[in-house]
């Protein structure tokens, strides 16, 4: 298995960055929506069709 790849990476970023407080699950890219560069689940009622 090569361990240099770009998941160690990421996952090493999201494990520091939550350690000091931020919030975020495994999942939250599922609903980007790349076009609107939004999460849908953040957009709320802001009108972001």
């Amino acid at each position: 298995m090569n361990l240099h790849t770009e998941i160690h990476f990421e996952v090493e970023i999201c494990e520091r960055l939550a350690t000091h407080g931020w919030l975020y699950a495994d999942r939250d890219a599922v609903g980007y929506d790349g076009a609107l560069a939004v999460l849908r689940q953040s957009a709320g009622d802001t009108g972001v069709q």
